[in-house]
This record gives C-alpha cells, structure tokens and sequence, in this order.
C-alpha cells in the first residue's frame, strides 16, 4: 500500500482498498457450508484492505494536520483526532445496535438452532451490511480533493511567510542597530541579577 500511495496518491490508494472491501464483504453472501476455499481468499483480501483502513486515512488526516498549521499557524492535531476517534467510535455503537436490532426483529435467539430466514438475515448482515458503508465511504471520498500538491503549496506559503518576516527584522535591527544591543545589554544583565540572587539564597540555606 505504502509504494501505491507514493505512486498514485493516498486518495486513489484508499479508494482502490474500499472497492476491495466492498467486493469481498458482499462476497460473504455466496458463502455456504464447506466453501472454504472461498472464505480463505475472501479473508485474505479482505484483511489486506483492512490494513489500509489502518494506516493511510490517519496518515492522510496528518496531513491536513500540516496544511492547517501551515494555512493558520496553529497546531490543532487534538481536535482532529478527537474527531476522528468521536465518529470511529460513534459509527462502531450505531451500527452495532442496528444490526442487533434487526436480527432480534427477524426471531434470532442465542444458544439455539436458527430458521433459515434468520441464517439468510445473518448472511445478510455479515456481507451486504457493510458492504453498502463501505459504497457509502467511497462515495464520500469522491468528494475529498486535498491533494499532497495541495499541501506542498501551503507548505511553500508558510515558509516563504517566515522567511519574509526573518527579513523584516533584520532590517529593523539594521536601521536601530542601538536598540538591539541596549536590548541584549538589558538581557545580559537580568541573567547576571538572577544569578546573583540565585548565588545568595544558596548561601543562605547552607549557612
């Protein structure tokens, strides 16, 4: 995943792990006892997708993290991320009861044999469930177009904003070249009052 997000980009490398989710979710509905050649191949995939649901959407969230410093230099990863783990978390419980619900509506009862309406609402739920989120994702990704030339850019704008700011002051110190020694003298000598009095209550306390 890490060398098709460098080659094509994180949006389209995530994009291509949701198809192949989405795929293989809904797969689950051809399942049948024995077919375990199928649900092999089907976990394989599957688990491959899931490794890049762990590891490029924050990657991808870290660099809106970079282009926002850049755009309004604050550094607000907190509030990002307590977003994101809000939602993850919130999407987790919903779809959790939901899918609780519906099986107790359909008559599933633990511990027991289940009718073959209820196994069929069981297959259901475990293939086309989240195969219909993982559409709904991708749907949603299509209306993501932060690009990393997107942040490059914003990049090169903060550097370019400190630089001409690093210029600002140098001439200022160049035109008041007085100001800023009677600065530094000023500074020099609070360190040497502070050490002064640093030197006397050490005094104090051992005599």
């Amino acid at each position: 995943w890490s060398r098709v997000a460098a080659s094509r980009g994180k949006k389209v490398t995530w994009g291509i792990a949701i198809a192949l989710a989405t795929g293989t979710s809904a797969a689950c509905f051809w399942l049948d006892d024995g077919s375990i050649g199928l649900f092999s191949v089907i976990l394989v995939l599957g688990g491959a997708s899931f490794g890049n649901y762990l590891a490029l959407p924050p990657s991808m969230v870290a660099d809106l993290i970079d282009h926002d410093e850049a755009s309004t230099g604050m550094r607000r990863e907190g509030s990002y991320f307590a977003l994101w783990s809000f939602a993850t978390k919130a999407g987790n419980a919903i779809t959790g009861f939901a899918a609780m619900q519906v099986l107790e509506h359909v008559g599933y009862v633990p511990g027991q044999p289940q009718t073959a309406s209820v196994k069929l609402w069981m297959l259901w739920m475990y293939s086309w469930f989240p195969a219909l989120f993982y559409l709904l994702s991708g749907l949603a990704l299509r209306r993501f177009h932060f690009t990393r030339r997107d942040l490059a850019a914003a990049l090169l704008r903060h550097h370019r904003g400190r630089r001409t700011e690093r210029l600002r002051q140098d001439q200022h110190l160049r035109r008041d070249p007085l100001g800023h020694g009677r600065a530094e003298r000023q500074a020099a000598a609070g360190r040497v009052d502070a050490g002064r009095h640093l030197q006397r209550r050490r005094r104090s306390q051992t005599g």
